[in-house]
C-alpha cells in the first residue's frame, strides 16, 4: 500500500508543479499583457494551495499515527463548525454546479472539541462527496440531535462505493475507487484523517452505498454536551 501511496503521491505532486513551472516559463518571456500575467499568477496561487493542502494532510497523517496531533477542546456549535466547512467547499462545488442542501437544528447542538478539527471533518466529508460525484449532482447534508448524541450525515448521488471498499475505506492510502475509475485525484487520506479526528473526540464515522453509481452516504456520530453544563469531560 506504501508503495502504491508513494508511486500515487508523485503523480499528485507531478500535476501542480509541471502547471507552475509552465506559467513561470511564460512569465519569463515578455512581451505579456496584464491580464495574462493575472492569469499565470492565479494559476500559481492554485497549484501552490494544492500542494499546500497535500503537505499539510501528510503532516496530519504523520502526527495522527504518532499520537501528536494538537487538539484543543472548548464547547463549539456544530452550527457554525457547518457554516465554515460549507464556505471552504463552496468554490469546488459551484465550480462543478453541485446542488448542496444542509439541514441543522433550530435548537443548539453543542460538543466539546477542537473547532479547526471538526471544521477539518465536516470539509473532508463534504469534499469527498464533491470530488466524487458528476457536475450538476446532488448533495445534501443533515445535523440531527439524537439524544445526547449528534449525528452528522453526508450524502451524495455519486459513483457510489463498491461493497469491497467499504471495509477499508477508512484505511490510510485508499481510494474508494478503482484504478479505472481514477480521474479524481486525491491521496486517500481524508477518510483516514476524518476516522481519526472523530475517535480522537469520542465519535464514530461509518460509509454505507447501495453500489456502483449508487451514490454514498457518510455518517458521524458524536457525543454532545449540555450549553449549560456546570463542568465539561477532561
Amino acid at each position: 500500500k506504501k508503495d502504491e501511496f508513494l508511486s500515487m503521491l508523485s503523480h499528485e505532486l507531478r500535476g501542480p508543479l509541471s502547471a507552475t513551472t509552465m506559467a513561470v516559463e511564460i512569465l519569463r518571456r515578455p512581451p505579456y499583457s496584464a491580464e495574462q500575467t493575472e492569469r499565470m499568477s492565479q494559476l500559481i496561487g492554485r497549484q501552490a494551495g494544492h500542494m499546500s493542502q497535500l503537505v499539510e494532510d501528510l503532516l496530519d497523517v504523520s502526527r495522527i499515527s504518532r499520537g501528536l496531533v494538537s487538539i484543543d477542546k472548548s464547547p463549539i456549535a456544530m452550527r457554525e463548525v457547518v457554516a465554515a466547512a460549507m464556505e471552504q467547499v463552496s468554490p469546488s462545488a459551484d465550480a462543478k454546479r453541485h446542488e448542496i442542501t444542509v439541514s441543522v437544528p433550530v435548537s443548539p447542538c453543542m460538543l466539546y472539541g477542537d473547532r479547526t478539527r471538526m471544521v477539518q471533518v465536516v470539509s473532508n466529508l463534504l469534499g469527498n462527496a464533491v470530488r466524487y460525484t458528476p457536475a450538476a449532482g446532488k448533495i445534501a447534508l443533515s445535523l440531527e440531535v439524537k439524544g445526547a448524541r449528534a449525528v452528522l450525515s453526508v450524502s451524495d448521488n455519486g459513483i457510489g462505493i463498491l461493497p469491497e471498499f467499504i471495509s477499508s475505506l477508512f484505511d490510510l492510502y485508499v481510494q474508494a475507487e478503482s484504478a479505472s475509475l481514477s480521474k479524481s485525484g486525491g491521496l486517500g487520506l481524508g477518510l483516514a484523517l476524518v476516522k481519526s479526528l472523530v475517535e480522537i473526540h469520542g465519535g464514530t464515522v461509518t460509509a454505507s452505498s447501495a453500489g456502483l453509481g449508487q451514490g454514498s452516504t457518510f455518517e458521524v456520530v458524536l457525543p454532545m454536551v449540555s450549553p449549560g453544563a456546570g463542568h465539561l469531560p477532561r
